[in-house]
């Protein structure tokens, strides 16, 4: 019977866009520059020269298959003279060789959007390879690479820096500057701060994607110990010790 032919989706597209890691978390515009196939002007993507047209083939009567008797079946394969294209372009368009389609590189525009992280993909839709046959075009996939930032750690929407202080700034308290993702920003530490102690900023981390919200900024306190110490400052330390300072206690077995 008198199968519809139906059109082929255009294939799809890769590419990859590099972006700063202030670009993948605050959102940007990009151009992405893409070699791809379009329909062909000349021909309106006919494949046909001009005051010509494609004809239906006489071997599938325009059906692009055959049929062959085997028994009592009839088996449809496609027609080896049109190749399934139903018909066959006698006088093909110069411009495309009777493809329909030219290649072209285009710039196109992407749209990211805040907080995207690395190696995740973007699909544009419909700016793949035209159809070879009037379908709709592929998609074209946008895989992005995000630079690191070295003063941050990401794990996903959360963020987290290490703040370095001096014996002095853990002991007595102290204000330090640490960076955000609206600058650098004072903060205050409590006298007798540990090493590895971690103060959580709410919401002042990445937006995340899927949902609503922001991650949070993790602060990491590294007590930094002086290696080099001159004749007065070893003195000032010993009179320290000698003064009664809490000692740290041993665990308990």
């Amino acid at each position: 019977g008198g199968r519809r032919h139906a059109t082929r989706r255009g294939a799809d597209l890769e590419t990859e866009l590099s972006l700063s890691f202030d670009e993948a978390v605050r959102g940007v515009k990009k151009s992405v520059r893409v070699r791809r196939h379009g329909r062909c002007a000349t021909c309106g993507g006919s494949g046909a020269a001009a005051g010509s047209r494609a004809e239906a083939r006489s071997t599938c009567n325009g059906r692009g298959q055959v049929g062959h008797s085997q028994g009592f079946f009839v088996i449809s394969t496609t027609c080896p003279a049109c190749r399934g294209q139903r018909t066959v372009i006698k006088k093909p368009c110069t411009e495309c060789r009777g493809q329909g389609v030219v290649p072209r590189e285009e710039s196109l525009e992407v749209t990211v959007p805040a907080g995207v992280d690395d190696g995740q993909v973007l699909r544009v839709s419909g700016k793949g390879q035209a159809s070879p046959d009037g379908g709709h075009a592929g998609h074209l996939y946008v895989v992005l690479r995000v630079t690191s930032d070295p003063r941050f750690e990401r794990d996903g929407a959360h963020l987290h820096v290490r703040v370095p202080l001096s014996v002095v700034q853990a002991s007595l308290g102290a204000e330090v500057s640490v960076p955000t993702l609206l600058g650098d920003r004072r903060i205050k530490v409590e006298p007798g701060t540990q090493p590895g102690h971690v103060m959580v900023l709410h919401s002042e981390g990445i937006a995340r994607l899927e949902g609503s919200g922001r991650g949070d900024l993790h602060l990491h306190f590294d007590v930094i110990v002086p290696t080099r110490l001159n004749a007065r400052q070893r003195e000032l330390l010993r009179e320290l010790g000698d003064s009664g300072l809490e000692e740290p206690k041993r665990a308990r077995r």
